[in-house]
């Protein structure tokens, strides 16, 4: 889970696995001029599997504009132009594709 915005705009990442914080060193680079994202993490974040499936989609939350409402989300995508939980193709170690 990558998280990055206004007043965070080197981001914050997190490894989940089974829905818990992985206990395991992640790096990550967000190049804002090349509009691209790079992260490691070793596979033993996630029991060395052969392969991962990944995701990416940008998230944006409107709050409401009075004080009844709810916020609106807005979600972009990343890869292609399906929706997001539209995971991609088996990521197998060292595919950097």
């Amino acid at each position: 889970n990558l998280v990055a915005g206004p007043g965070n705009r080197a981001g914050t990442l997190s490894a989940f696995h089974n829905n818990e914080t992985a206990p395991c060193t992640t790096t990550h680079e967000i190049d804002y001029r090349a509009d691209t994202i790079s992260m490691t993490f070793p596979r033993a974040c996630f029991g060395k599997p052969e392969w991962i499936k990944a995701d990416a989609f940008a998230q944006r939350e409107v709050p409401p504009s009075g004080s009844e409402g709810s916020y609106e989300l807005y979600y972009d995508q990343g890869r292609s132009a399906g929706r997001a939980g539209d995971y991609n193709n088996r990521l197998f170690r060292g595919d950097g594709s």
